[in-house]
C-alpha cells in the first residue's frame, strides 16, 4: 500500500469514494463535488485543501482530506481534517491507521499544534478508531454552524 498526495489520475476514484462517504453520512443528495473542481482546488499552486490516498495495485482504497488553518491562539497552525473514508472491502486493513499516520508526519514536520475533527455523534466505530490513535473527545467546545445560502 502506498499513501501519498493526491492526483489527477486519482480523481475519479477520489469522487466515487467520496459519494460512498456522502451516502453513509446522509448528505448524497446534496453532494456537487466533481473531478474538475477537485482538480482546480487541491491540485493548483495555492490549494483550499489537501488530499491523502491510500493506493494498493492501483486502486484508491481510502483518503484523508485535511484543512490547513494558520493561526490559532498559541500561534501554530492547526490541520482540521474533513473527511477520513476507507471503502467498505478494504476496512479491517489498518488503511485509516496508515493515512492518520501520514497526516500526523506532515503535522510534526509542518510544525501543527493541533489535528482537530469531526464525528457523527452516532458513529460508535469512528469514536473507537480515533481513540485508537490517540484521539479524544474535546468536551470543552461545542461545534456551531451557521448556514449562509
Amino acid at each position: 500500500m502506498e499513501i501519498r498526495s493526491f492526483e489527477k489520475s486519482d480523481l475519479a476514484q477520489l469522487i466515487e469514494l467520496m459519494q460512498d462517504l456522502a451516502a453513509f453520512e446522509g448528505y448524497l443528495e446534496e453532494f456537487t463535488v466533481t473531478e474538475s473542481e477537485l482538480e482546480s482546488r487541491g491540485l493548483c499552486d495555492d490549494p483550499e485543501f489537501y488530499c491523502l490516498v491510500a493506493v494498493q495495485q492501483g486502486q484508491v482504497q481510502g483518503y484523508l482530506v485535511y484543512l490547513r488553518s494558520e493561526f490559532t491562539f498559541n500561534l501554530k497552525p492547526n490541520f482540521v481534517m474533513k473527511e477520513l473514508f476507507v471503502a467498505e472491502p478494504a476496512r479491517g486493513q489498518r488503511i485509516g491507521d496508515e493515512l492518520i499516520s501520514a497526516l500526523k508526519q506532515r503535522a510534526v514536520a509542518q510544525g501543527i499544534g493541533n489535528i482537530n475533527w469531526l464525528v457523527l455523534p452516532q458513529n460508535h466505530a469512528a469514536k473507537r478508531f480515533y481513540q485508537r490513535q490517540g484521539g479524544a473527545h474535546d468536551v470543552s467546545w461545542e461545534w456551531w454552524q451557521l448556514r449562509v445560502s
